[in-house]
């Protein structure tokens, strides 16, 4: 499946799970705010559509995105309605050292953390991003990253010692947590 709209105006929509709970959120570049990546508020939070039958409704009046050109096309494209990507929350909730043996599941926490990052940077959660940047986040990031996504390095061993397990096993389920409550869902 093709998405030259979503491609071409940097506009995308991305359905976010957990468990068997899911919905939609529009998720962008905004090309006149210095390229920076946003979802898209209502209210002051993440509008999070259950369903996408009124989908154009909601986006009207656009709260969020300062190049209205784009975004108004991506609204009125069909892709509106395709689902760009899907993001499994359920690894932050769910997470224990076996997480850490799951290259899929290390795929999610990664997307998962990134998405709930540029929302953090988004709207100043210093909360959130306090969280976010914790020893506990950045040790788990690096784990991540140089075990499924960069080259690994010959005689260095990449783990994350055990006792250090459960805090950021709570770290996530707490970042998840404030994120969550920044859902309007609708």
């Amino acid at each position: 499946m093709k998405f030259a709209a979503s491609e071409k105006y940097r506009k995308y929509l991305i359905c976010l799970r957990l468990g068997t709970f899911y919905g939609y959120v529009i998720w962008g570049t905004d090309m006149r705010d210095e390229e920076t990546d946003k979802f898209f508020l209502k209210y002051e939070k993440i509008l999070f559509l259950t369903k996408l039958h009124n989908i154009r409704n909601e986006l009207k009046p656009n709260t969020t995105f300062t190049d209205e050109y784009n975004f108004q096309k991506w609204v009125e494209s069909d892709e509106v309605f395709k689902i760009y990507s899907e993001n499994d929350f359920s690894a932050m909730k769910d997470f224990s050292k076996y997480s850490l043996n799951d290259k899929k599941l290390g795929n999610n926490l990664i997307n998962s953390i990134n998405l709930i990052r540029d929302y953090s940077l988004q709207v100043q959660n210093d909360l959130l991003n306090k969280c976010l940047d914790s020893e506990a986040m950045q040790e788990l990031f690096d784990y991540l990253y140089n075990e499924y996504f960069w080259k690994k390095k010959e005689g260095i061993e990449n783990k994350i010692d055990n006792s250090n397990i459960q805090t950021i096993a709570l770290e996530l389920k707490n970042i998840w947590e404030l994120f969550s409550k920044q859902l309007l869902v609708i």
